[in-house]
């Protein structure tokens, strides 16, 4: 049994997909103890919804759980959170922010900047041909020059895509209500 000690005691900033996900979340004037339950909805990229429940752990606080079966199946990127208790028809929302979602290491998901600059880079492959600003006439060579609107985008997506690398692990921290 895992010793709920050590568990971070709020969602945490960043998490993996295909981990589990767990920690304790304690709001004093909802207690368990008084009846209180207490879930999250975390809502991501291409509408990913994940919801979890969490299970009381002695009077005042609950355990939340994620299994890795649900993770697996969660795009990478930003998620919003809430954080609810109810009881006798009340619900109230306590807390909600933010968390990154970072891809499996054994998969090969992209987070959705290296996607979009992916998918840039196709672009410019697919329509080289068609961007031709001079070409090869009596020995001249023919070039060709892409929009600037797309390389400027592909310039600043990769941007992005190295401060994603780069960031690794640093949290990002969210917002208590």
């Amino acid at each position: 049994m895992h010793d709920t000690a050590q568990l971070p005691t709020t969602i945490p900033a960043r998490l993996t997909a295909g981990d589990t996900w767990r920690w304790r979340s304690c709001f004093p004037w909802h207690p368990p103890s008084e009846g209180w339950s207490l879930s999250y909805v975390l809502r991501g990229p291409e509408g990913k919804v994940v919801t979890a429940t969490g299970e009381a752990d002695g009077d005042d606080a609950w355990i939340v759980t994620v299994v890795a079966s649900v993770t697996e199946e969660c795009p990478a990127g930003t998620y919003a959170w809430s954080a609810r208790v109810a009881k006798d028809g009340q619900r109230f929302t306590v807390a909600q922010g933010v968390v990154v979602v970072d891809p499996d290491p054994e998969s090969d998901q992209l987070t959705a900047l290296e996607e979009r600059l992916a998918q840039i880079d196709e672009a410019l492959r697919e329509h080289r041909d068609a961007w031709i600003r001079s070409e090869s006439i009596n020995g001249r060579s023919r070039e060709y020059a892409p929009p600037v609107e797309l390389t400027q985008e592909r310039a600043r997506v990769a941007y992005l895509v190295e401060i994603e690398r780069r960031r690794g692990r640093m949290p990002e921290l969210g917002r208590l209500l």
